[in-house]
């Protein structure tokens, strides 16, 4: 574009040039797209199981509260919206995640119904969505 430019009308003041850093990728990169769809996948069953099926928790409830489905229903609605948010490459995405992730994890320590090893899924949508920071917008 700047070779068409002819260097005698940029002398008269004819054209204007404009230094524009180049626009971020509009593609969603494949990692991303897995982790989401995963995402959207297991946190809609998570919902579905303690809504449709209360009686597959009732052994939970027995040994932690009431308060457990409750709370499991709440992270993993606000885990679905943050889902969305990634999908779009929102930065409000990748925080609303980390929000639920850490109410989750944190409940789950007080309860001390802690498991390990569900940590490692909720690790890697987070390192996969910073791995990919500069593409995400506001």
């Amino acid at each position: 574009m700047l070779n068409d430019i002819d260097p005698e009308d940029l002398k008269k003041g004819g054209y204007r040039l404009f230094i524009v850093d180049s626009p971020p990728e509009k593609t969603r990169p494949l990692l991303i797209s897995v982790v989401c769809v995963l995402g959207f996948l297991f946190t809609a069953l998570g919902i579905g199981v303690i809504l449709f099926f209360p009686h597959s928790v009732e052994e939970l409830v027995r040994l932690y509260g009431h308060h457990l489905p409750v709370w499991s229903v709440i992270t993993n609605i606000f885990s679905l919206i943050a889902f969305i948010g990634i999908w779009r490459m929102k930065y409000w995405g990748i925080i609303l995640y980390c929000f639920a992730y850490g109410a989750g994890a944190f409940h789950s320590h007080m309860t001390g119904y802690e498991i390990l090893w569900a940590y490692i899924p909720g690790l890697i949508v987070i390192a996969s969505s910073l791995l990919y920071l500069r593409r995400f917008s506001t």
